[in-house]
């Protein structure tokens, strides 16, 4: 599975990084705007007689008459103008030195043959935020690659992490100041919504023995027929059910629930979305369980499988390095969506042959 490891040092950044201090800007706004209301606007000259009090004589002292909140708007205004060029400046550093397209095949053609000193340079030609980002995976994939003792999954996760580190070193930057934006993000069809709290009774459950999966719809075990021909016209559309892993208690002898899973099915993408909420740990994630996810989403007739990795579960990072190891990867449309106020990461992997892949994972 995915080891921790340390982080690789970030590169030396050089050039304009932004403003940290955002309140500065705010406050010399500020002052800005009520000065030019009272000073500029409110200048006697603006008024018949002199009199502030008295009638307008032009249009500045017309837009004085309309009070304090004048010099708030003209705040605003002079943030948003400031900020704009702050960041102008600031992602225009973080895009690098060199036209990014032509960066990204320059660099790839150099790692496919090998060149990785020549590719190390080319990234310190280039700096910016892709540029370290590429340089910290590189020095990572040298590392590793060196290393007899490790498995190839630990390779990737030991790259993807040194990876992921140096993409989270450049966020500052590129988010510094930028407003927050709250809004609730939809699911993978437009429209839906999830409520955590409302579960259907609707559930089925999986029991591994001897290598052959036993499936359950309550209590009574479902053939494969049932399952490819049945299954998805009874489940609940856009609503939680669970599907539950089961062991075998030989003293009691009786079937016992060992993990349930939030699930809900998409028919207008027709796709398994599993929850993977935050008090599940990654140990509830073994190669039978994944093999019987895909199994059940074959029979089924599901095309994709969604995993929703809330990024409040304490092994948020080992959890998603493993899942893009066996085959997952980052759903471009939707990376993060927010279902009752919790942020959840979305991987995706098209249903296919993916057994051995899983197998050797998970070993």
């Amino acid at each position: 599975m995915a080891t921790t490891t340390k982080a690789a040092a970030p590169a030396k950044k050089s050039g304009f990084q932004g403003v940290k201090a955002a309140w500065i800007i705010l406050a010399i706004c500020c002052a800005a705007g009520y000065g030019v209301w009272y000073f500029v606007m409110g200048n006697p000259d603006n008024f018949i007689g002199g009199d502030r009090s008295g009638h307008p004589a032009n249009l500045l002292g017309t837009v004085y008459k309309g009070g304090f909140v004048v010099g708030l708007i003209l705040t605003l205004l002079f943030t948003v103008i400031c900020l704009g060029i702050e960041r102008f400046f600031a992602i225009k550093t973080a895009a690098g030195k060199i036209n990014l397209a032509k960066f990204t095949a320059d660099v790839k053609s150099l790692i496919k043959a090998q060149k990785f000193d020549e590719a190390d340079k080319l990234c310190d030609k280039m700096q910016g935020s892709v540029a370290n980002v590429v340089k910290a995976s590189i020095k990572m994939y040298q590392t590793v690659e060196s290393d007899t003792t490790l498995k190839k999954a630990a390779k990737i996760a030991k790259i993807q992490q040194a990876h992921d580190e140096a993409t989270q070193l450049e966020m500052p930057t590129l988010q510094m100041n930028m407003p927050m934006l709250k809004q609730k993000r939809r699911s993978m069809t437009p429209g839906l919504n999830i409520n955590m709290s409302e579960i259907s009774d609707f559930n089925i459950s999986f029991l591994v023995d001897v290598g052959k999966t036993r499936w359950f719809k309550g209590e009574e075990k479902q053939s494969d027929d049932f399952l490819s021909q049945n299954l998805k016209s009874t489940m609940p559309k856009n609503k939680i059910f669970l599907i539950n892993s089961l062991i075998f208690n030989i003293t009691k002898h009786k079937r016992e629930i060992l993990t349930k899973y939030k699930c809900y099915y998409d028919e207008g993408t027709n796709s398994l979305n599993i929850l993977i909420t935050q008090d599940l740990c990654f140990a509830d994630f073994t190669k039978e369980i994944m093999i019987n996810l895909l199994d059940l989403a074959r029979k089924v007739g599901i095309e994709t499988i969604y995993f929703l990795v809330a990024k409040k579960n304490e092994q948020y990072i080992k959890i998603v390095q493993d899942l893009m190891i066996v085959g997952f990867e980052l759903d471009e449309k939707n990376k993060s969506i927010n279902i009752d106020g919790n942020a959840y990461k979305v991987l995706k992997l098209s249903v296919k042959e993916q057994d051995e892949e899983i197998e050797e994972i998970f070993l």
